[in-house]
């Protein structure tokens, strides 16, 4: 049987089948050939069961940069005559450039889609209406389509796990106590091995809404950790923003108000400046003030094998 086609009679460097993936688009397999279909299967997983404010489901992917749409597209309306694609685009060939291919679509009667050769061309064009003969008037603006929805980015904030033992402050450890908030983006074991506290980034829904306090359940041991979020932009999360939105309501989704509030994180006598790209965080001593009071009890249990 063809590892190529999957068709019996020939092997796969005698076959000539046309062939196509669905899955990945390819032409050197058929679709029932697909390495994907062999690959482990994604799962949604929920996360941020901290506080209801933080609770969502996750599918794992890589991440997500929303496509950039081709800003040359113009929108070209003829007024006085209708003309035809190939008029208009000898209208263009004399107005901007008589080396490039013109594709002129119709969008609707008096309306056309073209692709201009730079961004340049087309803002310049767009600033007057150009009248031709014969009473033609050519009116450039760019093109509007509608954009795909991308969802929004979550905001990601450094966390501290205070009173971690350190037989426990390891990396597989701090990555699923992240996922108690929403998603683990990264580890910085760096400052972990040379500090007291276990240190994580996570992208959460709401930044406000973490609590300082939560009971976890680790092998076979109960644990009341603590916890300190550094400091981070006011107004990012991604609820904060819908209430503004909606008229300062501020349900969370499931009837439950925000309860917490932002504190400057100090521990020891020492600011953590917060800093998303760094390994290592540098600290300027404050003295005389305290470590935040506990924002939100929470009674919760993860188990970790």
């Amino acid at each position: 049987m063809c590892r190529r086609c999957g068709i019996k009679g020939h092997l796969m460097f005698e076959c000539t089948k046309t062939v196509f993936c669905e899955i990945c688009k390819s032409t050197d397999h058929a679709m029932s050939r697909c390495s994907v279909l062999k690959q482990p299967k994604p799962v949604a997983q929920l996360v941020g069961q901290a506080a209801d404010a933080l609770a969502s489901f996750h599918i794992p992917h890589a991440p997500i940069q929303p496509t950039k749409k081709d800003s040359r597209l113009a929108l070209v309306s003829t007024i006085g005559k209708n003309l035809m694609e190939e008029e208009l685009a000898a209208y263009l060939r004399m107005l901007v450039s008589d080396t490039f291919t013109w594709e002129v679509k119709r969008h609707n009667d008096y309306e056309f889609k073209v692709l201009f050769p730079t961004k340049a061309d087309l803002m310049k064009m767009t600033r007057f209406n150009a009248e031709m003969k014969e009473g033609v008037t050519l009116k450039f603006e760019e093109f509007k389509e509608d954009e795909e929805y991308f969802g929004h980015a979550l905001p990601v904030v450094w966390m501290q796990v205070m009173n971690l033992p350190t037989i426990l402050r390891e990396y597989v450890i701090l990555w699923a106590i992240g996922t108690l908030f929403g998603v683990t983006q990264e580890v910085d074991m760096v400052t972990t091995r040379a500090s007291n506290f276990g240190r994580f980034a996570v992208a959460v829904l709401e930044p406000d809404a973490i609590p300082t306090k939560l009971d976890v359940i680790i092998g076979n041991r109960y644990f009341q950790l603590t916890f300190a979020v550094e400091p981070f932009l006011p107004n990012i999360g991604l609820r904060s923003k819908w209430n503004t939105q909606n008229e300062g309501n501020e349900d969370h989704g499931n009837g439950a108000r925000k309860d917490t509030e932002k504190k400057e994180v100090e521990i020891n006598g020492s600011t953590i400046l917060p800093d998303a790209s760094a390994g290592n965080k540098e600290t300027s001593h404050k003295a005389g003030d305290e470590a935040p009071e506990a924002q939100m009890d929470m009674d919760f249990q993860m188990t970790i094998c």
